[in-house]
């Protein structure tokens, strides 16, 4: 017997949520349980091992009871269970919450579907007893839970929902669950995406992963172990994830699915992982990344149960800088511009250097380089004043060069405004004046110019006030006072200042006008041609003498201007001599001796209307055709009546009847459905709201007779393969009609053109093109014109060979760009397509001499493995289904000569900071070449990278701006019309190191033991090598200097010393270089002279001071020199004293 016993659990999640009923089924002993488990609530067993099974909502889980029992269920805090029996026999469990004690409580979502492991006791049953609740597959999914959520309910015997008691590990902190809520419940759901190329940019509402298979799940069933992801073709912007799938899945047909879902953030701690895929494939692709940052990624499966793997990072490669921002003006001047830009983002590379271009002012798209180097700003000198200029801006660095900036403009200052001339006065009211002004001249259209009005009581002596500024070139000034005189003066302002003031404009406004008299009203009636107004005087007209009224007319309709109708005292006035049907619109002013009055509102007069005259009779306008005719006429003049505004043209035909052809204002009428050589008359006649005027004359007018009618298509027939007969028949019934046949012939989409006049019912064209389709047709004329064309006839001709190649040319460089292509063996061909003649090109054969080359369907070629400096005969053909065409007329081509080999180079001298070298001919040439050559000089800038530092047909070069004692590498080769040679071995070359300078003369001191001390000035080492000196003398009369001293220091000890004799010192200093071990001598110091002395016997001993000692040295050379010119000087003055005492006196 079976019972079935149902347990309902309460809903602890709100009021909304589905109860989790357990419903008992037994047979025998056994006993069946079916545990559902609700959105929202988690299902948890322990097994005999002492393991924790989760099993998240929505579910259903068959539990089986082998000896029969009802397992033990312990219900959380806080509840009450009761076995209630219904009306059908069937007990059920109810756990309720104690409300007194514990509300109902809500918390956050859940994680998703566990795999479930039944208890010892109670096995999974094998019966298909398992379903889905109505309205599950239709809940929304659940987001995945925060890593503090669902701890397990922590007693010893099974609970059968843990809900209750992990409420309190399963809720946020206080201060997050408000952000966690609204995170949780505003996240818009998408739909997960199957690409396996995803962006790497957070993606919110990325469905989690969870669990959808339906059916029960198996107790072997153990979490997944999934490794770590691997990464690689890591890029700037993109990188490739890999992983394996998940150890013991099952293969074959019972393989399950697995979904993974990848998690990015660019630093572990302080970003929040978003997911950037959701799907089913092994590997993804992140695009979208940012150069040179560190990534972490953590990869999560879920197939029968969830399984994540740890964070892997990896770092971005560095990329080209981002496109900067357009530079901004710091400063601008008549001639310069300083410009200034901030640095964009590096992307991981520093940059080395910012690339402006300008457009140099010529406002056109190529731009040229104006500034490059590692500041973020530039001063440009030498420029035009009120000139334009356009940049733009890129950065570099070590990857590459990023995108140009967008351009901006900036214009240099201009010079101020001309000095402008004085307002000019226009006219005067009582209590406003109004002035005009001319924009100055020269100055170009497009420079905005405003214009400041000042002005002033000329006798109140106050500053000037502004009373307009604006660009319009006058104004009036109102607000002014009667009888007070004032001065203007007019200032120009522009972007670059403003000019001086103007020289003054002095005005005074005049006495009251008068006031306005009435409204001119009719007086009497209205003709065609006239009518009479009156008016009356003005409200002052007691106290005005000598009241004059001006009384203007203007026609409304033609918009023309205000004339003058009458002038005078009298208030009414007779306005004759008026056009018929026009409205006239009249004004009145009043004016005195020193002003007028405003004019008064405008009165509209119409004049009636009059029918019009007769027309002229209609005319003819060009030929008349025979089946329609064009006529013109022309309106009636003024005198003859009213102006016609609409016309009706009458047809009189042969048999007397009369048709109205035409009805409008048109002065012209295209009659048609004419007969052929028939007789019209034709008259006119004018209407307007006045009625109709009266006919014109009849106008006679005769048809042509009419052209012939349509022949038949013509029949062609193929004579050959390149001509064709044409025949057509002659038109039945009209054969005396028909002067001539015009046939008609063209090919392809080609303009039709005519190949036959005349009277022959047939005609062969020939010279015809073979695979051509040709299109014809005939057409009949007489004296009356061509009759409509026959229908078109189509032929075809038979396709032949093709033709001969044009276009054929030796190129100087391969077209496709090879790089290896050499002249001096290589001969670069191209042609254009010939005519296939009907049949498709399949190749072509290039005869060179005697020997054929067969090329495919292209229009270039190159052939190689030739000798240098040898003369070709080239020719062409075409080759296709019917066979090959004929060969082009020869061309003779000759390749060039072998590249020359590199010359030898030296160095001709070496300077402290230039190297001067030299080379010769190219190696192997004992003549100088007869073609043009080029040297390209390369020194060594880095390892293995070199830089052009010269290029030219001289075979010498200095090499500048160099570093005292360093070498260089530097190579050369030699670039020919035959080509570039090759590069020559790096030649080495130092500059020289610098001698020491010249030291200052020696000093001699004498010592109180009669010894002798040479002392000397030292001299700084340089550049880090030590200075030695060389001390030398010269005795007496001898012919050279003996070294007595070379070392480091800088005085030299010697004994007694022969008196009587001189003795002549001098010193050079030596620079012993470190690192060759190289001495440099230098020049020798100016020379110093002693004479000892024979020492008295008087016991006295001499003063070893300086003093003393410097009074036994004798004079240097200049001393003895300027000597003997003063004593040479003497001479001359005495000679020349005796001489004029002898002759002069």
């Amino acid at each position: 017997m079976m019972a079935d016993q149902t347990l309902q659990l309460p809903a602890l999640f709100g009021g909304g949520a589905h109860m989790m009923p357990c419903e008992l089924i037994q047979e025998a002993s056994q006993q069946v349980i079916f545990v559902q488990v609700n959105p929202g609530e988690t299902f948890t067993i322990r097994g005999e091992d002492g393991s924790l099974q989760c099993i998240q909502g929505p579910a259903e889980v068959p539990m089986m009871s082998l000896n029969g029992s009802i397992p033990p269920i312990h219900v959380p805090p806080g509840y009450i269970s009761q076995v209630l029996m219904d009306s059908v026999g069937i007990r059920r469990v109810v756990i309720t919450p104690n409300s007194e004690c514990y509300p109902p409580l809500s918390v956050s979502p859940v994680p998703p579907l566990l795999p479930y492991v039944g208890p010892p006791h109670f096995l999974p049953s094998s019966r298909p007893l398992f379903f889905l609740p109505p309205g599950v597959g239709d809940m929304q999914p659940h987001l995945p839970p925060p890593h503090w959520l669902l701890t397990p309910y922590g007693e010893e015997i099974i609970p059968l929902c843990s809900v209750s008691a992990c409420l309190s590990s399963t809720r946020p902190p206080a201060k997050l669950q408000p952000k966690f809520r609204e995170r949780r419940l505003g996240s818009p759901s998408l739909p997960v995406s199957k690409s396996h190329t995803v962006a790497a940019t957070p993606t919110t509402g990325v469905k989690p992963l969870q669990d959808r298979h339906s059916d029960a799940k198996s107790a072997n069933d153990k979490p997944l172990g999934i490794k770590a992801p691997q990464v690689s073709d890591v890029q700037a912007h993109r990188a490739r994830l890999s992983w394996v799938p998940p150890a013991g899945l099952a293969d074959g047909e019972g393989r399950r699915s697995c979904r993974y879902q990848v998690e990015l953030c660019e630093r572990r701690w302080d970003r929040t992982p978003c997911a950037v895929y959701s799907g089913e494939a092994c590997e993804c692709v992140l695009e979208g990344l940012r150069p040179a940052t560190e990534y972490h990624v953590r990869l999560t499966a879920v197939c029968d149960s969830a399984g994540r793997a740890s964070f892997v990072s990896f770092t971005t490669l560095s990329g080209v800088p981002d496109c900067p921002r357009p530079p901004r003006l710091s400063l601008c001047s008549k001639s310069s511009l300083m410009l200034q830009w901030k640095a964009p983002a590096d992307n991981g590379s520093e940059i080395t250097q910012y690339l402006l271009e300008w457009d140099e002012g010529k406002t056109s798209t190529s731009f040229r380089p104006c500034y490059s180097d590692t500041q973020t700003h530039c001063r440009l000198t030498q420029l035009c004043p009120s000139t334009g200029y356009t940049f733009r801006l890129a950065a570099l660095n070590n990857i590459g060069t990023s995108g140009f900036s967008p351009e901006v403009s900036f214009h240099t200052a201009g010079p101020l405004p001309p000095l402008p001339q004085a307002p000019r006065l226009v006219c005067t009211g009582i209590t406003w004046i109004t002035m005009e002004w001319s924009r100055p001249e020269g100055l170009p259209p497009e420079e905005v110019l405003s214009y400041t009005l000042e002005g002033r009581e000329e006798a109140s002596g106050a500053p000037f006030e502004t009373k307009y500024n604006g660009d319009g070139l006058g104004c009036t000034v109102d607000g002014l006072r009667n009888s007070v005189q004032y001065s203007f003066r007019l200032v120009i302002s522009s972007a670059e200042g403003r000019s001086d003031p103007s020289p003054v404009l002095l005005c005074s406004i005049s006495s009251d006008p008068p006031g306005p008299p009435s409204k001119p009203r009719l007086q009497g009636t209205v003709t065609a041609d006239s009518f009479s107004v009156t008016w009356d005087p003005p409200q002052n007209h007691g106290v005005l003498e000598s009241l004059t009224y001006l009384l203007e007319i203007s026609e409304a309709d033609s918009g023309t201007a205000w004339e003058v109708a009458y002038s005078g005292a009298a208030n009414q006035h007779t306005c004759d001599g008026l056009r018929p049907d026009t409205l006239y619109k009249l004004r009145l002013c009043s004016i005195t001796k020193d002003s007028h009055s405003q004019p008064t509102e405008s009165l509209p007069v119409r004049t009636l209307s009059v029918a019009p005259g007769p027309c002229l009779p209609p005319r003819i306008v060009g030929k008349a055709r025979h089946r329609e005719l064009q006529l013109c006429w022309e309106c009636p003049t003024a005198e003859q009546g009213g102006m016609a505004t609409e016309f009706c043209l009458e047809m009189k035909s042969t048999d007397g009847k009369c048709t109205e052809v035409y009805r409008g204002p048109s002065l012209d009428c295209t009659v048609t459905s004419l007969l052929p050589g028939a007789s019209y008359r034709f008259h006119v006649r004018g209407a307007n709201k006045a009625g109709y005027g009266p006919y014109s004359d009849a106008t006679e007018v005769t048809t042509p007779a009419g052209p012939p009618g349509q022949c038949g298509a013509p029949f062609l027939t193929l004579t050959s393969d390149t001509s064709i007969l044409a025949s057509w028949q002659s038109l039945i019934g009209c054969g005396t009609d028909v002067s001539e046949y015009r046939l008609e012939w063209r090919r392809d989409d080609k303009p039709p053109k005519t190949i036959y006049s005349g009277p022959d019912l047939q005609y062969e064209v020939t010279d015809l093109f073979p695979g051509v389709q040709y299109y014809c047709r005939v057409q009949a004329a007489n004296q009356a014109g061509p009759g409509p064309h026959s229908e078109t006839a189509i032929c075809c001709t038979p396709p032949a060979a093709p033709g001969t190649v044009p276009g054929f040319a030796v190129l100087e460089r391969d077209p496709t760009g090879d790089s290896t292509f050499s002249p001096s063996t290589c001969l670069a061909l191209m042609w254009a397509e010939p005519s296939c003649n009907g049949a498709p090109i399949i190749g072509y054969t290039v005869a060179l001499g005697d020997q054929l080359i067969a090329v495919g369907n292209i229009t270039h070629y190159v052939i190689e493995n030739l000798q240098p400096d040898t003369e070709y005969s080239l020719r062409i053909r075409a080759l296709n289904a019917l066979g090959s065409g004929s060969f082009c007329s020869p061309r003779r081509a000759r390749t060039r000569p072998p590249p020359l080999a590199p010359p030898t180079l030296e160095c001709a001298s070496a300077g402290l900071q230039s190297l001067r070298l030299r080379w010769g001919y190219a190696a192997g040439c004992k003549a100088p070449p007869t073609e043009p050559v080029t040297y390209d000089l390369q020194m060594e800038v880095g390892c293995q990278r070199f830089l052009s530092i010269y290029c030219g047909s001289s075979h010498t070069f200095r090499v500048q701006r160099l570093t005292e004692g360093s070498s260089h590498g530097f190579r050369i080769r030699a670039v020919s019309p035959a080509g570039e040679g090759r590069f020559s071995d790096t030649w080495t070359f130092s500059t020289a190191r610098a001698s020491p300078p010249v030291p200052k003369a020696p000093r001699v001191l004498h010592l109180n033991d009669g010894s002798w001390q040479v002392i000397w000035d030292s001299i700084p080492p340089m550049r880090g090598d030590p200075i030695t000196y060389i001390l030398q003398v010269q005795v007496g009369r001898e012919t050279e200097y003996r070294q007595v001293f070379k070392g480091l220091e800088t005085s030299f000890h010697m004994g007694a010393l022969p008196s009587n004799m001189e003795h002549r010192f001098r010193v050079a200093a030596c620079r012993c270089c470190l690192g060759s071990g190289q001495e440099l001598p230098g020049p020798f110091s100016p020379l110093r002279l002693l004479r000892p002395q024979p020492m008295e016997l008087t016991g006295v001993t001499l003063s070893t001071t300086p003093n003393n000692a410097q009074a036994t040295m004798l004079s240097t050379d200049e001393q003895f020199a300027a000597l003997i010119v003063a004593g040479l000087t003497a001479i001359s003055v005495l000679i020349a004293f005796a001489l004029q005492f002898l002759f002069v006196k």
